[in-house]
């Protein structure tokens, strides 16, 4: 493959992963809501044999470890089943079950093993461009879709419309938020401290205001407010005056700001979610009794089972939301625990819900193996503008474990921490 046919594709790997309400996950559950995990299973499938693939990262051998491991647990979990007779759980097959959860996983090293080949011969600025580029699409995506609204892009979307706030193409407006948060801060990243122009600079600043005033997801405007008390924080610990006074004037500036526009949006939102039973109670309980399931089985319970002991566990602790949120409307988790199929059951977090797969020890290990392949980047780095790449890092982590889901963006992200720790003289 030529360095031109490998840009290419990188640049619509990148591309794709903006893509996540995809019609095939009518068929193929979360595996078939982005095409990003397809593109990257066949793009393994055709450069394995041509031995395209000759780089590796220690990251991406632990990750597909575990994995290894969880398929063992699911396969003795299965057994199980198969002696009490029961492979059929809320109108699922449990082995074609784990088989849609691993694919989901599989999508996941093979998006990390083709990052890390493709970028091998790039520079940074080849690496980070492309995040600039699909960051301008994404403004012009928010721009069509506000003429538009409730209707926008409704051919694009497995979920229906109409539908009231911006969604870009997700297939709920709190999807966004990773989205603008690891495109945005990339590409402010790239043209502040990489190309270092200060027009570019203003440019998507404005235009991250642009996408945080439009948006109606509450994890984006609380993790700006995240962002802007890390800025702070790393800021402040510089030993020059003049720093500190600047950094300590801005916050004040910004924090005025964002509290006069933003809170009173956040507080009406989260009002109204407890209210109504909506996403915050929601993902609340989910995330809260997956996290007790894996208390429950240390060592994973597979890909499959969660469909068998999250509705229990859930049915059986709902006075956790009682205690937690007071008389709260309970109809829509009501609704998951009763149902009688699998779709939408899940734990509202990537770790929530993989905790449940692989155990408290396994998402420790996942944990340990993310937070030290950071540290080796930090090592290598000598970028003064490292702090933005900290705090996407630290708001990335956050949410994996409370929020979100590990979306195709944030493992871009990850992928850059792979591949950057070797061009340290470019930066």
């Amino acid at each position: 493959m030529s360095s031109k046919s490998r840009y290419i594709f990188y640049f619509l790997l990148i591309l794709l992963t903006i893509y996540t309400d995809s019609p095939l996950q009518e068929y193929l559950d979360t595996f078939g809501e982005s095409f990003v995990p397809i593109v990257s299973i066949l793009g393994c499938v055709v450069a394995y044999p041509l031995n395209y693939l000759k780089r590796s990262d220690i990251f991406i051998r632990k990750f597909r470890n575990l994995v290894i491991y969880t398929l063992v647990v699911s396969i003795i979990a299965l057994s199980l089943y198969v002696m009490d007779d029961k492979l059929i759980v809320r109108g699922e097959f449990l082995p074609m079950k784990m088989v849609k959860v691993m694919l989901y996983f599989v999508g996941y090293l093979c998006f990390l093993s083709l990052f890390v080949n493709l970028t091998r011969k790039m520079t940074v600025d080849q690496i980070l461009m492309p995040f600039l580029s699909v960051f301008f699409i994404l403004t012009i995506i928010l721009t069509l879709e506000l003429a538009s609204i409730p209707d926008a892009f409704g051919f694009l979307h497995n979920h229906p419309t109409p539908y009231w706030r911006v969604r870009l193409l997700c297939a709920e407006s709190s999807w966004t938020a990773t989205q603008i948060q690891v495109f945005g801060i990339l590409a402010f990243y790239y043209v502040a401290f990489i190309k270092r122009s200060k027009p570019l600079t203003i440019l998507v600043l404005c235009l991250m205001v642009y996408h945080i005033a439009c948006s109606g997801s509450k994890t984006l405007l609380i993790s700006v407010f995240l962002f802007v008390a890390l800025f702070a924080y790393y800021r402040i610990k510089d030993s020059r005056f003049s720093v500190k006074l600047y950094t300590i004037v801005s916050v004040a500036v910004i924090s005025a700001i964002l509290f006069y526009l933003l809170l009173p949006r956040l507080t009406e939102s989260i009002e109204m979610d407890l209210e109504e039973a909506t996403s915050t109670v929601t993902r609340t309980y989910t995330i809260i009794c997956a996290y007790g399931i894996c208390l429950m089985f240390p060592f994973g319970t597979g890909f499959q089972t969660y469909i068998d002991l999250l509705p229990k566990v859930m049915k059986d602790n709902t006075w956790v939301i009682d205690y937690l949120f007071d008389s709260s409307n309970l109809s829509e988790i009501q609704e998951l625990y009763s149902g009688v199929d699998g779709k939408y059951l899940s734990a509202k977090s990537f770790l929530a819900q993989s905790s449940i797969y692989w155990g408290i020890f396994g998402t420790i290990y996942f944990m340990i193996a993310l937070v030290k392949r950071f540290r080796i980047f930090e090592r290598f780095s000598q970028s003064e503008g490292f702090w933005t790449l900290k705090g996407l890092f630290f708001i990335m982590l956050v949410e994996i474990s409370f929020a979100t889901g590990l979306t195709y963006d944030f493992l871009a992200f990850i992928g850059v921490i792979l591949v950057m720790k070797n061009r340290r003289l470019e930066l």
